[in-house]
């Protein structure tokens, strides 16, 4: 391994320190997989509540690409880590983090870009209006953003990164729905759906392009079931 290399490495450790406090951060850590039955290397392992999340430095000449996220899936999947992120010194393709978030894997995966790790306050908020405030520990991969001036009327917005839905994409909820609402009628919640599974309720906000008029854009809910089902 080069210097650069080991520079980089202890970079994102520190890093990774600094978000998630030394006492829950490990670095080279060796677990054995449980098909290949081989050790690999962890390069950062974070112990937090939400479980184990593997930080995986990448020190590259070139973005990080959908075939590096593939065989990354494919390792930690091996070594039963449920949650990994891969830090690029390059950045990543667009390609690259769609499939980190929208795989179907049993393994969660992110992609970050070593600024974009620099820029993380860290991995909860509590946002406030006024007097009152609240904490957030948003899921795996999701934002927590504060931003007033870009989301008027809200104090705070949480989202997906790489996740565009006005590009004409499908979106798939492949659960079943016990019920469903969306609130067209609504003056801060029009692009919000929620829906009730079994065990949970799950509130997707479709605010990435949150200043553009949802009028002005083609948007719909399909439902396929008992229309009694609907609310």
């Amino acid at each position: 391994m080069n210097r650069k290399w080991q520079n980089y490495e202890e970079e994102v450790y520190e890093e990774c320190c600094r978000i998630y406090g030394d006492e829950n951060v490990d670095r080279n850590v060796s677990k054995v997989g449980v098909s290949s039955q081989v050790p690999r290397q962890i390069d950062v392992l974070v112990h937090s509540e939400e479980g184990d999340i593997a930080y995986d430095a990448k020190y590259y000449s070139k973005r990080v690409d959908v075939k590096t996220i593939e065989a990354m899936i494919g390792m930690y999947g091996d070594l039963g880590v449920e949650k990994f992120v891969v830090v690029t010194n390059k950045g990543y393709s667009k390609a690259a983090l769609r499939r980190a978030h929208l795989g179907k894997d049993n393994v969660e995966a992110d992609v970050l870009s070593i600024g974009e790790l620099k820029r993380m306050q860290g991995y909860w908020a509590m946002p406030y209006a006024g007097r009152n405030c609240i904490m957030l520990v948003p899921p795996f991969g999701w934002i927590i953003d504060g931003q007033k001036s870009a989301h008027p009327g809200m104090s705070t917005v949480l989202y997906r990164r790489g996740v565009d839905q006005s590009d004409g994409a499908l979106f798939e909820i492949n659960e079943p729905i016990t019920r469903w609402r969306v609130f067209n009628r609504s003056v801060n919640y029009e692009n919000h759906l929620h829906v009730i599974l079994d065990d949970s309720l799950c509130i997707y906000g479709f605010l990435h392009d949150y200043m553009r008029n949802d009028r002005d854009k083609v948007m719909g809910a399909y439902f396929e079931g008992n229309k009694k089902n609907m609310i």
